[in-house]
């Protein structure tokens, strides 16, 4: 919220700024919704989480940060985040206006598709994200209006709350895929998708609940009552990348976030998460992150 100075015109690359956020979000409290007004921001904040990130730029103007590159944002353009995809954003003079959502994905799925539409297409991959740069005045206008109809949740009773705010999750996403076509293959693998992503659920839960607890293949597989085989085909499918590296991208998303909350030894951490040594995780860390765990720590913007 305060202004910062300006920084060097060269910013890390993403990977190495990415810190992850504990959100408070549980299967009975699903989504939280905020606005907030954020003041000029020159240097880029980032962070990675589970839950899926949905915004609406209310007013002013910002630039939005991901691996596959940077973009601006105005008034009614929109932004969304998959689950542990790092992602920031700079705030330039004017200041800028947002409406956030943070929600679990299955959420989506204990509530939709509503008219056919696969509302967790955008957050695994099967709806392009070049859509999202090419926002008709039409639509932009549409998603301010719906926006501007979200109610805080001071005053409201929990359970109703919950179920309006994934209704309203569910119409800003519906003016976004309104001109996505999805193609064959894409139309008929979602369903497929869907019913996959729930079915991984248990093991989903299960590294959400014990993340530092060793959770081996097998017994991943064991939980949704599939064979090893079948269920790392499953998984790599569904989620995007293997269940091994699923684990690793999990693992080292919480040792980023004791390195900037604590002052634990490199060593000790390696040994709370399940690392051989200190320098088998740097070796790990470094390879995703682009920097080592000291460097990381000690790095502008995380202390």
């Amino acid at each position: 919220m305060s202004t910062r100075k300006p920084a060097a015109e060269s910013q890390p690359p993403i990977q190495q700024l990415a810190r992850r956020v504990h959100l408070s979000l549980q299967p009975h409290n699903p989504v939280e919704s905020f606005r907030v007004v954020h003041r000029q921001m020159v240097t880029p904040r980032f962070d990675m989480h589970y839950a899926a990130e949905l915004g609406v730029v209310l007013a002013g103007r910002m630039r939005r940060y991901a691996e596959a590159g940077a973009r601006e944002l105005g008034r009614g353009d929109a932004w969304i985040c998959g689950m542990w995809e790092p992602h920031g954003f700079s705030v330039g003079g004017t200041g800028a206006e947002v409406l956030v959502f943070h929600f679990l994905p299955e959420a989506l799925i204990q509530s939709g598709p509503v008219g056919g539409i696969p509302y967790l297409a955008p957050f695994v991959g099967a709806m392009p994200r070049a859509l999202m740069q090419t926002l008709t005045g039409k639509q932009k206008s549409a998603l301010l209006q719906i926006a501007r109809q979200v109610e805080p949740l001071a005053g409201k009773p929990q359970a109703a709350w919950i179920a309006r705010s994934l209704l309203d999750i569910m119409r800003l996403l519906s003016v976004l895929m309104r001109d996505w076509v999805p193609n064959g293959a894409e139309a008929a693998a979602h369903p497929e998708t869907m019913r996959a992503f729930s079915r991984l659920q248990p093991v989903l839960q299960r590294l959400r609940e014990a993340p530092a607890q060793p959770l081996a293949l097998g017994e991943a597989a064991a939980l949704t009552h599939l064979g090893r085989s079948r269920f790392a085909a499953v998984f790599h499918r569904t989620m995007g990348t293997s269940f091994a590296q699923y684990r690793i991208n999990l693992t080292l998303s919480h040792v980023a976030k004791a390195l900037v909350q604590g002052d634990d030894k490199i060593q000790s951490l390696a040994r709370s998460w399940g690392f051989v040594d200190g320098s088998h995780l740097t070796r790990i860390f470094k390879k995703r992150f682009g920097c080592t765990p000291a460097t990381y720590r000690t790095r502008r913007g995380f202390r």
